[in-house]
């Protein structure tokens, strides 16, 4: 088959053309541990179910991708786009999602990122921007959330336990159902 460097050459103009040229980068199921795709266009790229060890994705555009059911434990995903990105179910733990370009910044629900399920043990989310964002049962546990906006996201059932979140925003958000410390 294709290295991933044709997958990612064909991608470009798949995500330029709204599909009508290139192909999309399907990558489900495959290991890309490592890998560095920093500042990569993956817009919609497909990662289901894949193993992304310490993948590089910092500053990459991962607009709409589906990264659900992967393990991608210690991956760096800082400066990313991950706006409307589904990684519901998968292995976030120890990744750094600190300062995204975005993960929803906006009111559009149509674009909201969901997180359902997903486990982010460790992880960094300072001053990430989770508005909007469907983290219902996500673990959070022991993850450093300082500054994170979480207003107006879904977060029944989910787990802050240990986590840090000084500063962070749960405007609109009904805590009742979280698993936390007294700080929340």
């Amino acid at each position: 088959g294709p290295s991933l460097d044709e997958i990612v050459v064909l991608h470009l103009p798949w995500v330029e053309s709204s599909g009508a040229k290139g192909q999309q980068a399907i990558l489900s199921d495959l290991n890309l541990s490592g890998e560095d795709l920093r500042d990569v266009n993956l817009a919609a790229a497909k990662f289901d179910r894949g193993v992304l060890f310490e993948t590089n994705f910092s500053g990459a555009d991962l607009a709409m991708a589906d990264l659900s059911m992967s393990d991608s434990r210690g991956a760096n995903f800082r400066h990313a786009d991950l706006r409307g990105a589904l990684l519901q179910r998968g292995v976030f733990n120890g990744c750094d999602f600190s300062e995204p370009d975005a993960i929803d910044d906006t009111d559009d629900h149509e674009w909201s990122a969901n997180l359902e399920y997903a486990k982010f043990a460790g992880a960094n989310f300072i001053h990430a921007n989770l508005r909007n964002t469907n983290l219902a049962g996500a673990d959070f546990s022991g993850a450093d959330l300082t500054g994170a906006d979480f207003t107006n996201a879904t977060v029944t059932s989910a787990n802050f336990f240990g986590a840090t979140v000084v500063e962070a925003k749960f405007d609109g958000v009904d805590l009742s159902t979280i698993r936390r410390n007294s700080e929340i």
